[in-house]
C-alpha cells in the first residue's frame, strides 16, 4: 500500500522569516555578548554609549519578536512586518551615534565595536526585509494578475457560448 505524505510545500515567506528570527536573535545575543559598549566606569557610572547599547539590544528583541509573529500571519499584514523590519533596521544603523551619543575617542569599544557591528547585522536585515518587500509585492502582483487574467478568460469563454 502506498500512503500519501502530507508534506507542505515550501515558502518563501516562512523562509524569510525564519531567516528574520536568527538574524534578529543572533543581534541580540551580539548585543549582550560580542558587541558590547563601553564598560561602566571607576565610579561605577555608565557612559551614553551604554544607552545606545540598551535601545540596539531593544530593536533586536522586537526584530526577532516580528519575525515570529511573521510565521503566524499572511497578507497585507505580512508585508507590514517586512516594512517594520526594514524601519527597524535604519533605525538600528541610526541609533548608535546619530540618536545617542557614543564616547569621543574613536578607540574606544562603542566606536570601535559596537557601531560597525550592530550596523552590519542591520545591514543584513535590511537586505533581508527589502528582499521580502520585493518578492511579497511581486507575488501580490502577479497573483492580481493571474486573478484577472482567469476572470477575463472565464468571461470569454461566456461569451463564447
Amino acid at each position: 500500500m502506498e500512503q500519501k505524505q502530507n508534506k507542505k510545500p515550501f515558502h518563501p515567506g516562512r523562509a524569510m522569516s525564519i531567516n528574520y528570527i536568527f538574524l534578529g536573535a543572533l543581534f541580540a545575543l551580539g548585543m549582550k555578548t560580542f558587541i558590547r559598549a563601553c564598560g561602566p566606569m571607576e565610579d561605577g557610572t555608565f557612559m551614553h554609549c551604554h544607552t545606545a547599547e540598551q535601545a540596539l539590544f531593544a530593536v533586536a528583541l522586537v526584530m526577532t519578536g516580528c519575525g515570529i509573529l511573521s510565521l503566524f500571519i499572511s497578507g497585507t499584514a505580512r508585508k507590514l512586518i517586512a516594512a517594520a523590519e526594514f524601519a527597524l533596521s535604519i533605525v538600528g544603523i541610526l541609533l548608535p551615534g546619530t540618536f545617542i551619543s557614543l564616547c569621543m575617542m574613536p578607540d574606544m569599544q562603542c566606536r570601535a565595536v559596537m557601531r560597525p557591528g550592530a550596523t552590519v547585522f542591520c545591514i543584513l536585515m535590511l537586505a533581508a526585509a527589502a528582499a521580502d518587500l520585493y518578492l511579497l509585492f511581486r507575488r501580490g502582483s502577479g497573483d492580481q494578475a493571474n486573478a484577472s487574467k482567469s476572470q477575463s478568460g472565464a468571461q470569454a469563454k461566456e461569451n463564447s457560448k
